[in-house]
C-alpha cells in the first residue's frame, strides 16, 4: 500500500472516490518548501519553494488504486502529464471516527451538520508520500475551463477536513 499526498482536484472527495474507490483517508497533509500552482497545461502542480508549503489530504492506496491514479493522472503518456515522486509529508490527526474509512464513506461524514475535523495543528507524523508533479511545466498558466468545478469541489471538501482557509485564500 502506498500513501498518496493529493493537492489538486483529488481533494474532491467524490473524484477520489471515483478514480480509486479502495482509497482510504488518511488525514491533512502539509508539505514544505514546495508551492502551489496552475500551471501552462491549465491544471495543479506543485513547485519547489524554500519559502512556501502545500496543504492536501492524504490517503492509503492499495496497488490497483495507484495504477487506476497513474493512468487518471497522465504518468505512461508521452510526453507524461505527471510523473511520480515521493516526498516526506506531514499527516496531521483528524477526527478518528473517518481516519482509515473509505473516501466515500468520508464524503458521506464531512456532509453531516455534527461533523468536527478536529482542525488545530497538532503535531504532525512525517510519512514518505507519492506526490504526483510536472517538473517540466512549471510556469504559472490560467486553469482549464473544465478543471474550475472540480479544484472549487475540492477546496470545499478540504476545508471541511480542516485545511485553513486562509491556505486557499493564499495560494489557490
Amino acid at each position: 500500500q502506498t500513501v498518496y499526498f493529493a493537492f489538486g482536484s483529488n481533494l474532491h472527495l467524490s473524484q477520489m472516490s471515483k478514480r480509486c474507490p479502495e482509497s482510504r483517508y488518511l488525514g491533512r497533509g502539509f508539505l514544505r518548501d514546495h508551492k502551489w500552482q496552475i500551471n501552462t497545461r491549465g491544471y495543479a502542480n506543485i513547485i519547489p519553494s524554500q519559502q512556501d508549503c502545500v496543504h492536501g489530504l492524504c490517503f492509503l492506496l492499495s496497488q490497483k488504486d495507484e495504477e487506476r491514479l497513474d493512468r487518471n493522472e497522465g504518468v505512461n503518456m508521452v510526453p507524461s502529464a505527471y510523473e511520480k515522486h515521493f516526498r516526506d509529508v506531514e499527516v496531521y490527526p483528524t477526527n478518528p471516527i473517518i481516519v482509515g474509512r473509505r473516501v466515500k464513506e468520508v464524503d458521506e461524514f464531512i456532509r453531516q451538520p455534527s461533523f468536527s475535523p478536529l482542525s488545530g495543528f497538532e503535531a504532525g507524523e512525517i510519512v514518505r508520500a507519492l506526490v504526483y508533479i510536472n517538473r517540466r511545466e512549471i510556469d504559472n498558466g490560467p486553469p482549464k475551463t473544465e478543471y474550475i468545478s472540480r479544484i472549487s469541489a475540492g477546496v470545499e471538501d478540504a476545508k471541511l477536513l480542516g485545511v485553513p482557509p486562509l491556505y486557499f485564500e493564499q495560494y489557490v
